[in-house]
């Protein structure tokens, strides 16, 4: 019996340290599962909720702010230029401009509605004008002294139209007028070449005077005025301007 005793001693002996090994191995897989798991475990615990959207069954494109479309350009026929509106040109006082479209307009290619205008009736009888438009002159005197052109043409016109010989060169006369618009002296310092003319020009002087007073802002007493006589237009080519 005793040799039956010392054999289940060894067998309770040996097991021991193998119950042990299969508890620490337990233990560490314990382990390694929560290391492994707790990062999911939060991940998911911290998620935010999904919430559920509504579901969207039309859009209204009127409640959209939708940028404006651009007009799309205009394309014109091909070679067709649209006809451009003639300009109205305001009739001018300036008698150096007058000279110049009297100078280039030549009496054949006058049509006849022109000759009973003030250019038709100054390019066939001639008219008076300034000797430098008036640049020197005051703003107040220069447009009495245009005013006093007119005056005096519309008397030549007249005139010029009876004489037989008319002006065969331009001729210049020196006019002194009071404020009061008297005529105080006319002299020509230059004549036309045609005694007839020049006799109608101091005539037409003398009929035309008393002029407009001067301006009360013109200080001198007189008021020395020289005229260019132009010829007629017929005549530019034996013209002979001082």
């Amino acid at each position: 019996m005793a040799p039956m005793t010392l054999h289940n001693s060894n067998s309770t002996a040996s097991s021991q340290p193998t119950k042990t090994l299969s508890i620490a191995f337990g233990i560490c897989l314990l382990v390694s599962l929560i290391i492994h798991l707790a990062p999911l475990a939060m991940l998911i615990l911290n998620a935010p909720p999904v919430k559920n959207s509504p579901r969207v069954s039309f859009v209204d494109l009127n409640s959209l702010n939708l940028p404006p479309v651009p007009a799309e350009p205009t394309i014109s026929a091909p070679n067709r230029v649209a006809p451009e509106e003639p300009q109205k040109q305001e009739p001018s006082t300036d008698q150096g401009a007058l000279d110049k479209k009297m100078a280039a307009t030549p009496a054949e290619a006058t049509p006849p509605a022109i000759m009973s205008s003030p250019l038709g009736l100054g390019m066939a009888n001639g008219y008076f004008s300034t000797l430098a438009d008036g640049k020197s002159l005051r703003d107040d005197i220069r447009a009495y002294y245009f005013d006093l052109l007119d005056k005096i043409n519309e008397k030549w016109w007249q005139r010029a139209g009876t004489l037989k010989e008319t002006a065969l060169r331009d001729g210049v006369v020196e006019i002194l007028i009071g404020h009061d618009g008297k005529l105080h002296e006319a002299r020509l310092t230059w004549n036309t070449g045609s005694p007839e003319a020049d006799r109608a020009i101091m005539e037409v002087l003398n009929t035309a005077a008393p002029f407009p007073p001067l301006p009360a802002s013109y200080e001198p007493e007189l008021f020395r005025a020289p005229l260019r006589i132009t010829a007629p237009s017929h005549l530019l080519s034996i013209k002979n301007s001082p």
